[in-house]
Parts: structure tokens; C-alpha cells; sequence
């Protein structure tokens, strides 16, 4: 994951397993709702509230499901997720 902060340009980036493997019926992987807050956490960003982070989820596997990389717009700047093979 990496956030691209609005203003600075500064870049902060994490790598680690953040995604759950799809199960039966799922369309793509599955980001967990406690990564999501560890990883704002690390990126040094304000936790979005439950409901709010169940929309980031949504739309990051959304976008996940389609290709391999999700980008969200939010007011600290530009966050990528990009799948990269387990090693």
C-alpha cells in the first residue's frame, strides 16, 4: 500500500500480507477491517470510523476483483493497493 500525501508529496509505503484469500462466492480477495486500521496506523493517517471503513473496504476489493490494484482519492492523498504474488 502507499499513500501519496496531498500538499508535501510525500510517500509513505507498507508491504506485508494485508489481504485474506477469496472464499466461495467472492468475487476478489478480502481486505480485513483490523488490517485497515493497523495500516493507518503505520501510514500515520486518522482511522476512519466503522461505517466509513466497511466503504473503503468495499470499494478496495471492488476494485481488487477487477485487477490487480485499487486506487482511492481521500483528504490526505491518493492511497494505491497494489497485489503483488506471495513469495
Amino acid at each position: 500500500m502507499t499513500l501519496t500525501l496531498r500538499g508535501t508529496g510525500e510517500v509513505r509505503t507498507e508491504g506485508g500480507t494485508f489481504l485474506d484469500a477469496p472464499r466461495e462466492g467472492d468475487a476478489g480477495p478480502r481486505l480485513s477491517l483490523g488490517l485497515l486500521l493497523a495500516v493507518a496506523a503505520y501510514l500515520r493517517v486518522d482511522e476512519p470510523d466503522g461505517r466509513h471503513a466497511a466503504q473503503i473496504i468495499h470499494e478496495i476489493e471492488r476494485q481488487l476483483a477487477r485487477r490487480p490494484w485499487a486506487v482511492l482519492a481521500c483528504p490526505e492523498g491518493e492511497l494505491r493497493v497494489t497485489l503483488v504474488p506471495a513469495q
